[in-house]
């Protein structure tokens, strides 16, 4: 098996493809949709996301304590 050389054009052929498979692969990972914020809109997320997570631990708590304010 370590005598066995390809042909160079076989060798091209397959190279080529190679190439043109890793080009189209860049380019997916370089989406056009893909959204990026800016630093005051991520601060901003971030604290509407902790808002939305203290009410609903609010609401978790609450669920446990109102019935025992009902009796």
């Amino acid at each position: 098996m370590g005598s066995f050389k390809p042909s160079g054009d076989f060798v091209a052929r397959t190279m080529e493809k190679v190439r043109s498979y890793e080009m189209a692969r860049a380019g997916e990972s370089e989406h056009p949709a893909a959204m990026s914020f800016s630093k005051p809109a991520l601060w901003a997320l971030s604290a509407g996301a902790v808002l939305i997570g203290m009410v609903n631990v609010l609401r978790t708590v609450w669920t446990l304590i109102a019935p025992a304010v009902c009796l």
